[in-house]
């Protein structure tokens, strides 16, 4: 496995990822 940095060029492929775990709500960056 080769782990890198995101590109710009991986956006379409990222975000419905990003935008599931998000949109759940039950997911934090910080403690709450």
């Amino acid at each position: 496995m080769c782990i890198r940095q995101a590109m710009d060029s991986d956006f379409d492929q990222i975000w419905p990822i990003f935008n599931d775990v998000v949109s759940a709500g039950d997911t934090y960056g910080y403690r709450t």
